[in-house]
């Protein structure tokens, strides 16, 4: 799958979103599971993976939703940057708020609002306070789920969306308001979101109309009309039945089951109370709770992995990274019919910048090093690490022995001039770097590479130091 495909099908799943087909969206997006991914696929990817796990959350298929969420993880952890995480967290929080574990729902969504607002991305903002909103209401605290409620409607200014695709958020708030008590100001909403439907919602009308309801639902139960609030709910119900939407089913069963108590209709509460119990046991309750300690764990074992991967100096990562994910990385280039090539290079003379000026400054160097190469193969197809001592590598995909050459000659320019103040004066910073580039469909392992790169280094070394050398091979 090229680049170019991969973001059709990130746009293709988008439109099935709004239209509320949710098994196309799992049939699609198949095509993305346990593949190894590029850096400049990564947002697209992620894209794909949070309307799967959407749907596999409305279709019920929650053991499903967490293995995707663990692939999200992964590749947050292999990512990383807030708004990778901040989706990640969002996720998690949706997905633990669905199994009603709402404690841990509200310490993850509490993350990704953090992070959120931090790189001010108002739109993932604005869904997240609405889902602090639904949560703090499932919480019976109904004063905070006002309060997130209304800054998630603050936020809609701050982003561009269709206003049809703000009423989820709209009937967030309509509930959160009705429950507090401020009916007028919840009336106002409502007949804004009514608005809306009549203007924009023609293509989703049932998926609208539902909304309306949930809104309906709260509005005349705050009221006191029961009648009219059981009326909505069954309305509601039916339509999210008709949609796949589980998740949705429940939460107006639930709804059912209080508006029949406190309307001492004993008979429906009984059978509401039965097809609410039929649900949770058709839906397997307890083996998702399962799949959820089994997702705990498996990334519990996989931070645990990734930390023995992270040089803990220059917070890169280490030799063992790069040797694991080798295999696949050459495999993945392969299927491209790319160039991929390894650089080897260590710092010149270092042992005398120890020896001179002591370890605390080589330890300086070293991170700098590290910092400012990262900087450079980030732009790039790559994974780079500190290889041991003064010396690191890098892994690289290429389309061709041009770009690989450029990357090479960048890396040895941005170190050309540089020098680092010591209390002895400047001390000036030199590499001397290897590299060997191939036909990724002629190599048969990462050793290969590295020994033909480390040949060239050597050359380098023997040549006087502070230059580079590639190695092309043979057609």
């Amino acid at each position: 799958m090229n680049k170019g495909t991969l973001k059709e099908l990130a746009a293709t799943i988008r439109h099935l979103r709004a239209e509320e087909c949710y098994e196309d969206i799992i049939i699609l997006s198949d095509e993305v599971e346990n593949r190894l991914f590029k850096l400049n696929e990564v947002d697209d990817i992620l894209d794909i993976l949070k309307n799967r796990i959407v749907a596999y959350i409305y279709t019920g298929s929650y053991e499903e939703a967490f293995a995707a969420l663990f692939q999200v993880e992964q590749i947050c952890s292999s990512h990383p940057s807030n708004e990778h995480y901040s989706l990640y967290y969002g996720l998690a929080g949706i997905l633990y708020m669905v199994l009603n574990h709402t404690e841990m729902a509200k310490e993850v969504m509490l993350k990704s609002e953090s992070l959120a607002r931090k790189q001010k991305e108002y739109k993932r903002l604005c869904y997240t306070y609405s889902n602090l909103s639904n949560l703090y209401h499932d919480l019976k605290d109904y004063a905070r789920a006002k309060e997130y409620a209304m800054k998630s409607l603050k936020v809609v200014p701050y982003f561009e969306c269709e206003e049809i695709d703000l009423l989820p958020i709209e009937g967030n708030a309509v509930i959160a308001l009705a429950y507090v008590g401020d009916i007028e100001e919840a009336d106002v909403l409502y007949v804004k979101m009514q608005e809306t439907i009549r203007r924009y919602g023609r293509d989703r009308d049932d998926r609208n109309r539902a909304l309306l309801y949930n809104a309906r639902m709260a509005l005349a139960f705050t009221k006191g009309y029961i009648e009219q609030a059981i009326e909505a709910a069954e309305k509601a119900k039916q339509i999210f039945f008709g949609q796949g939407d589980i998740y949705m089913v429940k939460v107006m069963q639930r709804g059912l089951i209080d508006y029949y108590k406190k309307s001492n209709k004993i008979e429906k509460l009984v059978g509401a109370q039965e097809e609410y119990i039929e649900l949770l046991e058709k839906h397997k309750q307890e083996s998702y709770n399962r799949a959820l300690l089994k997702f705990q764990l498996d990334e519990k074992k996989r931070k645990y992995k990734m930390a023995s991967f992270i040089d803990p100096l220059t917070k890169i990562y280490n030799r063992g990274y790069i040797e694991y994910q080798a295999p696949k990385y050459l495999l993945d280039a392969a299927s491209y019919n790319h160039f991929v090539g390894c650089i080897i290079f260590d710092i010149d003379y270092f042992k005398q910048v120890n020896d001179e000026h002591g370890h605390l400054v080589g330890d300086d160097i070293i991170k700098f090093v590290a910092t400012s190469a990262a900087k450079l193969f980030a732009q790039y197809d790559a994974i780079f690490a500190r290889y041991g001592g003064d010396e690191f590598i890098a892994c690289v995909h290429t389309k061709d022995t041009q770009q690989f050459e450029e990357i090479i000659n960048k890396l040895y320019l941005l170190f050309k001039t540089q020098s680092i103040l010591t209390k002895k004066g400047h001390v000036k910073i030199s590499l001397s770097i290897g590299a060997f580039v191939v036909d990724a469909t002629n190599v048969e392992n990462f050793t290969e590479l590295l020994k033909a790169a480390d040949e060239e280094l050597y050359v380098v070394k023997r040549n006087g130091r502070n230059d580079f050398k590639i190695a092309y091979a043979k057609q």
